[in-house]
């Protein structure tokens, strides 16, 4: 029996029975070859949730261990003294995606070959396992993990360094496409329309050196931005020439802050586990090369931003650009109020992110009620340009004539351990949807319009036209939301998150179904799911969903504009989506009370 980790094809070969790891193994586009092998799939670990429950609090004290470890060993090496607080902001989302997956690896391959009933199996794995390169920063690492390459390797590494004498190991030349992007400058491309802005931000800047508040991408369309900054007494400004990689000064050679490399860089931790010593002796060839080679030179940079401020406020700033982290934690260190605003909601999870939002920042804005001690809630920056008119009646009209589907794709890989689906766990999305589809009445399947999300790996989009016809899912060009739902009848969504909140705030006759199994929710939810539930809004069974729709297709208002289901959408905009047609007020006071 051969174990096949990935779905790279080299790692095959003719084999009486392939044993593959997870369904992340099977690409559709290969379907045709792999239909025809005798093959089984390995359970997926995490199916058990209260497994992954137990794992999700073990990773999270694994991760804040880590983090103490890493801030002495960072601190150390760069000859600085800066807090966790600082190196946390630069290590999260990676370090706690990092450890996520490499846990998952770890219990995929543990599990197999300590639990699972084998015998006489063989694989095969690279000859060199050093063929991966450490990411430029955290945006970089997630897309590395859509690739089948970087997995293949760290399975790899696990089964030669912990299992080898269990299986029998046949060997390929392997080389990784994973690329590095060492030049700053090529990082980030530059549309027109983002040359004018950085055209009039270039110009503002030259005058413009103080601002009560930084907005770092806060996701307030344009005219509302501007209005925002206006009521708060400051000229609107985007500081994108200051945070853009193509700035001249980002160009220099970085050779000269390169000379102690990080073979240098040793990190004492007390492991208490086969896996902790597994990522104690990966981590430091895999953190960003902007914490290690390149730290010295984002950090000049940084410190040669002129810009005065006592608010930051991003929304995912904090995620991916490597120089907007840097100038955060480096304000935050002189006592510059951090904010995080969430850039999306609906029902928030069990448990999410290791709570390294809330850890980083002085308040995180919310758009569901607060429930942390850090949570402020104010209307959704996202959504506020719609503020005063979603109680307005969806007007039925002819050219409203769809069964809108919105579909949900996620990695076909672990990328964080979080309460939605996760790897193999994503086909039961694609799988329900199905299940909705088939249940519905002949007449309501003519006017399905499926919304594929994203490709991350599961190729949704093709499975949806193999199974439904070209002319019942939307074009290869993704079609906006907007235009989705001005052409709906009813919308409906197949995942707990933004989308379902932005079709709520539409007017349009909106349901949504989802797996309770693989969507835990916090238990601040229980009381407006209840509401939504008995109105027939939320529904964890599909084909209760599809005969509900059935049942009030012909005439959807009559039952969206009934009392009971007014007063349940009237409870999701008091609980989870404040858009009250006074936002700006509200947002004017919060930010007074902060500069």
């Amino acid at each position: 029996m051969l174990l096949v980790t990935t779905a790279l094809e080299e790692t095959w070969q003719d084999s009486e029975h392939i044993l593959f790891l997870g369904e992340w193994c099977k690409l559709y586009n290969q379907k045709l070859k792999w239909e025809k092998i005798d093959h089984s799939v390995a359970p997926f670990h995490w199916d058990d949730r209260k497994k992954f429950k137990k794992d999700y609090n073990y990773l999270k004290s694994f991760h804040n261990r880590l983090l103490i470890a890493l801030t002495d060993t960072l601190n150390s090496h760069h000859n600085v003294e800066f807090s966790s607080r600082y190196w946390q902001i630069l290590l999260d989302p990676w370090l706690m995606s990092y450890v996520s997956v490499l846990f998952d690896h770890w219990e995929c391959i543990r599990m197999l070959f300590e639990n699972g009933d084998i015998n006489d199996i063989e694989t095969i794995l690279p000859n060199s396992l050093d063929n991966i390169k450490p990411p430029f920063s955290h945006e970089e690492f997630a897309n590395e993990l859509l690739l089948d390459e970087w997995h293949y390797v760290v399975f790899s590494k696990i089964i030669e360094k912990y299992y080898k004498d269990k299986c029998n190991i046949l060997r390929i030349n392997f080389t990784s496409s994973n690329k590095v992007v060492d030049d700053l400058s090529l990082y980030k491309k530059i549309s027109w329309k983002r040359s004018i802005v950085n055209f009039y931000d270039y110009c503002a800047g030259k005058f413009i050196r103080k601002s009560k508040v930084v907005f770092l991408v806060p996701y307030f369309k344009l005219l509302t931005f501007i209005k925002i900054n206006f009521i708060i007494g400051q000229i609107p400004r985007f500081f994108r020439n200051e945070f853009s990689f193509n700035n001249k000064s980002m160009k220099i050679n970085c050779n000269e802050y390169e000379k102690s490399g990080r073979k240098e860089v040793v990190i004492n931790m007390q492991t208490q586990s086969l896996f902790e010593e597994f990522v104690c002796s990966e981590i430091l060839e895999n953190i960003p090369s902007t914490l290690i080679e390149k730290y010295k030179i984002l950090s000049d940079y940084v410190g040669n931003i002129n810009i005065q401020t006592k608010v930051i406020i991003t929304a995912n700033s904090h995620w991916g650009d490597p120089v907007a982290k840097a100038w955060m934690a480096e304000q935050t260190n002189n006592k510059v109020k951090l904010i995080i605003a969430e850039h999306g909601g609906s029902f928030p999870a069990y448990k999410e992110l290791f709570n390294f939002e809330e850890n980083i920042s002085d308040y995180k804005i919310t758009w569901f009620k607060p429930y942390h001690k850090k949570h402020i809630r104010l209307p959704p920056s996202k959504l506020v340009s719609i503020a005063g008119w979603w109680t307005n009646k969806a007007w039925n009209h002819p050219l409203r004539s769809s069964c809108s589907i919105i579909g949900h794709e996620i990695p076909r890989y672990v990328t964080r351990a979080m309460f939605y689906p996760m790897a193999s766990q994503g086909k039961s999305v694609f799988d329900l949807t199905m299940k909705f589809y088939e249940n519905l009445s002949a007449d309501i399947k003519k006017h399905v319009l499926v919304k594929p999300s994203k490709d991350f790996g599961w190729n949704s989009r093709s499975r949806f036209i193999d199974l439904l016809g070209k002319d019942r899912v939307g074009p290869a060009v993704p079609m906006s939301l907007s235009s989705i739902f001005f052409r709906s009848k009813i919308i409906v969504c197949t995942y707990p998150e933004t989308t379902f909140s932005e079709a709520m705030a539409s007017g349009v006759p909106t349901i949504l179904f989802y797996s309770k199994e693989f969507n835990e929710r916090n238990e601040v939810v229980n009381p407006l799911l209840k509401v939504l539930i008995e109105s027939k809004i939320v529904f964890h069974d599909p084909i209760e969903a599809a005969f509900h729709l059935n049942s009030v297709w012909h005439n959807p208002f009559q039952w969206w504009n009934s009392s009971k289901v007014i007063n349940a959408r009237s409870e999701f905009m008091n609980s989870a989506l404040d858009l009250d047609k006074n936002w700006a007020n509200k947002w004017k006071l919060f930010l007074d009370s902060v500069t």
